[in-house]
C-alpha cells in the first residue's frame, strides 16, 4: 500500500491524543470488507507498505503493541464491527463511539498515468 501511516497516541496529564492509523481511500472500502471476512472469523489482516507492517487482530481489548516497522493493532469485535459500517472509500477522520484510543483517517487517492498525470481520484 502507498498510503498507510501509523501515529502513536500520546496520554497526558489532561489530555489524551488518540493513536491514528492513516489508509489511501482506493483501500479504505476494501479493507471495511475484509475486516468481516478476516477478523471476525479469527484471522489477522496485514497491511504492508514499503516502510512499514500493520497487523489488525481480534483481541478482547483494543490497543496496540509497536516493534520497530512492524505495529500489531488489537481490535475488540465492537471496534471491528463498527469499523466495518463505517470504513469507506472516502477522504476523512473516522472516529469511533467504540472506542476513542485510535483514529483511522483517510486520504484520496490519485490515480495516475505512466507519465504521472493523474488520471483519477478516488475519495
Amino acid at each position: 500500500m502507498d498510503q498507510l501511516a501509523w501515529e502513536s497516541g500520546k496520554s497526558g496529564i489532561f489530555s489524551k491524543k488518540p493513536s491514528v492509523l492513516t489508509l489511501g481511500a482506493k483501500q479504505a472500502g476494501t479493507i471495511g470488507k475484509l475486516l468481516h471476512g478476516r477478523l471476525l472469523k479469527g484471522k489477522d489482516l496485514i497491511l504492508m507498505s514499503r516502510e512499514l507492517c500493520i497487523t489488525l487482530v481480534t483481541a478482547s481489548s483494543t490497543g496496540f503493541e509497536i516493534d520497530e516497522n512492524k505495529i500489531t493493532v488489537k481490535l475488540d469485535e465492537t471496534v471491528v464491527n463498527e469499523l466495518i459500517h463505517k470504513l469507506q472509500s472516502k477522504e476523512g477522520e473516522l472516529t469511533l463511539s467504540s472506542n476513542k484510543s485510535i483514529i483511522l483517517r483517510v486520504l484520496k487517492t490519485y490515480i495516475k498515468d505512466q507519465d504521472g498525470n493523474v488520471v483519477s481520484t478516488i475519495g
